[in-house]
């Protein structure tokens, strides 16, 4: 099968397109063509950028995990920011595992995808600049082209890269070689396997660093809000007190008052009766 190229609006691309050898410069930041393409706003970006920061992931991977992107719009987006060719569904061949011994690929998270006509193309899911230089100082005299490929299809590749097995073709000298090549092989690609698994562990493990910040930042705000409605409820109670004796307080006036009146009534019938028996 062909190696399908497409661009950052998901059309399929020419191979002779491909630009040069794929060190692609940098063009706007990823998190304005996140907001330019109305994936995640100026707000979830500077978020993202700040989780970043704080649990050491990379700024693409925080995306991932918070659900802004899927890998397919990630994948475009940093194909188009680097002007390199993005790769839907990338087919390895066979061959191009020959490129890159499997400890030099998984250490520089770079999957040989397929050589052709002279020219080596490499997939990778974080095009930075180091990594790009990285590769290339690897392959010294090859052409070679770089393109995106997503996460899940680098692990995937990279948990492939170097099973291979000896042909029918393959002598078998008396002394096993044949045999201890196999054995070298699956060496290898169990290797290739635990290195996968040990990258997703980490990536697991920066994921459940931030849940466990995120999860000790809600607790605190949990205990402030506690103390904050404990502080409130108190207030509350000294008002209730404050009007229970404000009330008592117009009960005895109402009672005094009563009582007055009273007194007052008292002594107008006193006077009244005194003006009525004095002399004519």
């Amino acid at each position: 099968m062909e190696l399908k190229i497409v661009d950052e609006n998901g059309h399929e691309r020419e191979r002779a397109g491909v630009n040069g050898h794929g060190l692609g410069a940098q063009k706007a930041p990823l998190g304005r063509l996140l907001v330019d393409a109305g994936l995640a706003t100026a707000e979830q970006v500077q978020a993202a950028a700040a989780e970043s920061a704080r649990t050491g992931e990379l700024f693409g991977e925080v995306l991932l995990r918070l659900g802004l992107v899927s890998e397919t719009d990630l994948g475009r987006l940093l194909a188009a920011q680097r002007g390199l060719p993005f790769v839907a569904d990338p087919e390895v061949s066979e061959s191009a595992c020959e490129l890159l011994p499997g400890a030099d690929a998984r250490e520089t998270r770079a999957l040989p995808l397929r050589v052709e006509g002279g020219r080596a193309f490499v997939g990778v899911a974080d095009p930075s600049a180091e990594r790009l230089a990285r590769v290339q100082g690897l392959l010294p005299g090859l052409d070679v082209s770089f393109v995106v490929i997503v996460p899940s299809a680098l692990d995937r590749g990279l948990a492939e890269h170097g099973r291979s097995r000896p042909t029918a073709s393959t002598p078998a000298g008396a002394d096993g070689n044949v045999d201890v090549a196999r054995a070298l092989a699956e060496l290898e690609a169990t290797r290739t396997e635990l290195g996968a698994a040990a990258e997703s562990l980490e990536r697991t493990g920066h994921a459940l660093r931030a849940v466990a910040g995120a999860a000790s930042r809600a607790e605190h705000r949990l205990a402030v809000c506690e103390r904050e409605l404990a502080s409130m409820n108190a207030e509350r109670e000294r008002e209730a007190g404050r009007a229970a004796a404000l009330e008592e307080r117009l009960v005895r006036g109402d009672e005094f008052v009563a009582e007055l009146g009273a007194k007052l009534s008292e002594l107008t019938r006193t006077v009244q009766a005194a003006g009525a028996s004095g002399p004519a």
